[in-house]
């Protein structure tokens, strides 16, 4: 327990406080006026709990002058009240701090706003504060280690989802991509990509020439109005023709009509190609044909 406050210097209302001769007990009661110094003495109290000076620095004794601020307290331990501990600010900074495994509790105007009432309401930080109060020191760790693990969880989930929205938008199974083995060679995969876009677009193609087929008219029947030996003869005739000959067959009627109908002969046949894509029916709207 606190059995005495030997020396406060330059701290608030006490310029230069030497009080060796006053020892406190059990139950000690300080009263004064206003200005007197009993904030003064919560604050020199909740530093030394803290081990935070601020409160102590931004209490320099007025007029300011360069006087050191220096606090001396005794501490016991245990029944014997002859064994004392020192706790000592000095320098700006306590350098013997309480003693061990003595703890003080700290009840003043900041413990009553911060745990309790702020602004005359109970806010959320201070209903977090008044918990930490009432589940003690054991209680207070756990719930401060599952707030971290909380606040690490809610930014790990926030990286997740922006990494899925802005790397894995067009993923369809995220899940199946994850569980993918790294590839090493990272050109070779780009080179297979590249091929396959490829060969998709030959597909594609291939699918339009097969509509187009499909969409060609079907083969006029032989007619026999001849004798028997003639609709042979035109058969066989047709037997004989290869397909490659009717392909050169109608390449040779394109070209002479490029060269019954164009001015310009380079170029000709794309431009008709091109201008197939625009007409109605079968009928060309130039020539009719």
């Amino acid at each position: 327990m606190l059995k005495r406050i030997s020396t406060i210097k330059n701290v608030g209302a006490f310029k230069n406080c030497n009080a060796r001769p006053c020892e406190f007990s059990k139950i000690t009661l300080i009263y004064g006026r206003n200005t007197y110094g009993k904030t003064t003495l919560s604050d020199i109290f909740s530093s030394l709990k803290n081990n935070n000076p601020r409160n102590i620095l931004s209490r320099k004794s007025i007029p300011v002058d360069a006087e050191t601020q220096r606090i001396e307290m005794s501490f016991s331990q245990g029944g014997d009240a002859r064994q004392l501990e020192k706790s000592i600010f000095h320098s700006e900074q306590w350098q013997k701090n309480i003693p061990e495994p003595l703890q003080l509790a700290i009840y003043n105007d900041d413990f009553y706003y911060s745990h309790v009432f702020s602004a005359r309401g109970v806010s959320r930080e201070n209903k977090e504060n008044f918990s930490d109060f009432v589940l003690g020191e054991q209680g207070v760790e756990k719930a401060r280690i599952i707030t971290e693990k909380n606040k690490e969880k809610r930014t790990k989930t926030g990286r997740k989802s922006k990494l899925e929205k802005d790397a894995f938008s067009d993923v369809e199974e995220l899940e199946e991509f994850i569980q993918l083995e790294l590839v090493d060679d990272i050109e070779a995969v780009k080179l297979q990509r590249k091929q396959a876009r490829q060969d998709y677009a030959e597909l594609l193609k291939q699918q339009k020439e097969a509509q187009a087929i499909k969409a060609r008219s079907n083969i006029i029947d032989l007619q026999f109005d001849a004798s028997m030996l003639d609709a042979c003869d035109g058969i066989n005739k047709v037997f004989a023709e290869k397909l490659e000959n009717q392909h050169e067959a109608a390449k040779a009627e394109l070209d002479n009509h490029i060269k019954r109908s164009f001015t310009k002969l380079d170029g000709a046949e794309q431009w008709i190609q091109q201008g197939l894509g625009y007409i109605k029916d079968s009928n060309c709207s130039f020539c009719g044909q």
